[in-house]
């Protein structure tokens, strides 16, 4: 009985023996079988895309995570910021490099919607609507889904003011163009009556400085308006202009005879001797010198043709240097208080 015991103890270790040698093999072969489709898939397109798709992935989220950090770097920069200036431009900045942060187009509104809406001065109020409309628009080209109604109801709004301000921005305008025509229609009307008022003329050289010609081409009515004045102006210039120059001719025809007369005087000067002619006149005496003076100095030389101006001062020279010292003196001091009259 004790060996049939040991004969069968024996016989079950063999037994296990064997299981285990064939679940050895068995599974050796699978782990062949693997390797060699791992291998198969290695070589395959699949494999290659599958490994493209991982790395894609991979750096994906290695750049979401890194943009997340960037993003709030930004938000705590501008949270920390007092002055709203400088607030605005980090926040302008931070929606270029994130345009569908819908909290940074909120922050950007808080700052720019009271610049828009409040105050008298309708630039600043247009220029802040500009800054939100841009931000509007970009904002509802990259905004997620969710966002969309936002975005739009942000830009229909910034729009909707923009009209407003733009409209009485042109009311103001025109008003304004219609008050310049108006006094600069006023001061024309002076001027036909005194074409010479050199203040008029500088008044209405102001006025029209004034005209933003560029901007009233937007005002047909308007933009006629001032093409008449205009015209009226320049036809008062143009006939003052034609008498100014007669005037001058005149002036200096004038000039010119009282010169030749002065020159046919200065030529029976005397020396004062007994010999004379009976019709010498001695220029050195201020009663005969200041007849000369009176024919040659005390002119307006601004309007002297320099031919005219030439001849007067021939003639000036030719009185001083026939006059003895005593004369000359006589004759500088007579012509400065002729002069300056």
């Amino acid at each position: 009985m004790e060996l049939l015991a040991i004969l069968l103890a024996v016989l079950n270790i063999l037994i296990l023996i064997g299981v285990c040698y064939f679940l050895l093999n068995q599974q050796t072969l699978k782990f062949d079988q693997i390797s060699t489709q791992l291998n198969e898939i290695k070589k395959s397109n699949q494999f290659d895309k599958l490994n493209t798709n991982i790395n894609i992935l991979s750096g994906q989220l290695e750049n979401s995570i890194s943009e997340n950090e960037t993003l709030k770097h930004w938000n705590d920069a501008i949270k920390n910021e007092k002055v709203d200036e400088r607030k605005l431009e980090l926040l302008e900045a931070a929606t270029k490099r994130y345009p569908s942060e819908k909290e940074l187009v909120e922050e950007i509104r808080k700052i720019l919607n009271p610049l828009a809406t409040e105050g008298e001065n309708l630039l600043v109020r247009r220029e802040a609507l500009i800054r939100l409309r841009d931000h509007a628009i970009r904002f509802m080209d990259n905004c997620i889904v969710k966002d969309f109604d936002y975005a739009l109801d942000f830009k229909n709004k910034v729009i909707s003011s923009m009209e407003a301000v733009v409209k009485k921005i042109d009311e103001l305008r025109k008003t304004n163009f219609d008050m310049f025509l108006k006094e600069l229609e006023n001061k024309i009307t002076k001027l036909k009556m005194s074409p010479d008022d050199e203040n008029l003329l500088q008044e209405i050289e102001k006025i029209d400085e004034r005209l933003d010609q560029n901007l009233l081409v937007n005002y047909p009515v308007l933009q006629t308006k001032y093409e008449e004045l205009s015209k009226s102006l320049i036809q008062i210039l143009t006939i003052n202009e034609k008498e100014s120059k007669a005037e001058l001719k005149n002036y200096n025809e004038k000039v010119l005879k009282d010169a030749k007369k002065a020159q046919k005087l200065i030529q029976k000067h005397s020396s004062g001797s007994m010999f004379d002619s009976s019709d010498a006149v001695n220029y050195n005496k201020k009663i005969n010198l200041s007849k000369l003076i009176k024919l040659i100095a005390g002119h307006n030389f601004n309007k002297l043709h320099p031919s005219t101006t030439n001849y007067v001062r021939l003639v000036e020279s030719e009185i001083f240097n026939k006059l003895s010292p005593e004369g000359k003196i006589l004759f500088t001091e007579l012509t400065i208080e002729e002069t300056y009259k």
